[in-house]
């Protein structure tokens, strides 16, 4: 639905940040207001504030409504602080994950804090939400195992039956 469309920014830094007139410049077209992201908190900009809150309840810290749509096949996005300088600049493409091209999950960064700017940008930089539509305002991650894990999924031991004890991955 387009009309639940976001982009969710986490300060994941140890103090507050300012985040006037920190800007979209690309992909949307947003400019914050005069909102102090603390550690560790969520901020959301959305497509349509009324149909989120419908979704997901009046609680989420949305921070405003962006103008334009996000690409459905993936697209560049830019933030820039206040004088312009470039915050982040990546490309997504839903189609990475089965599950995030027209499925409803969301895409999700593995490793906000990796150092390395090109992950951004790439398939392995990035998993589907837990949830369909995902989980705005929500941390997620730790609720399913990252793609290419294996895990044991089914156990059957002590079996009285004529099948065999077995573990299924």
């Amino acid at each position: 639905d387009p009309n639940c469309e976001f982009i969710e920014l986490q300060n994941i830094g140890t103090q507050s940040i300012n985040l006037n007139l920190v800007r979209f410049t690309h992909g949307i077209d947003f400019t914050f207001g005069d909102l102090t992201l603390a550690p560790n908190a969520y901020t959301l900009v959305v497509n349509n504030p009324a149909h989120l809150e419908m979704r997901y309840g009046a609680e989420l810290p949305i921070a405003g409504q962006y103008t334009g749509l996000l690409d459905n096949k993936g697209e560049r996005i830019v933030l820039v602080d206040a004088i312009g300088t470039v915050i982040h600049d990546f490309e997504y493409k839903d189609g990475w994950y089965d599950i995030s091209d027209g499925q409803g999950f969301s895409l999700t960064i593995i490793n906000a804090a990796n150092p390395d700017p090109l992950v951004w940008s790439q398939k392995i930089g990035w998993r589907p939400s837990s949830v369909v539509g995902g989980s705005p305002g929500i941390d997620d991650s730790g609720i399913v195992p990252p793609p290419g894990a294996i895990v044991i999924n089914e156990v059957l031991s002590h079996s009285h039956d004529i099948a065999p004890d077995w573990i299924e991955l």
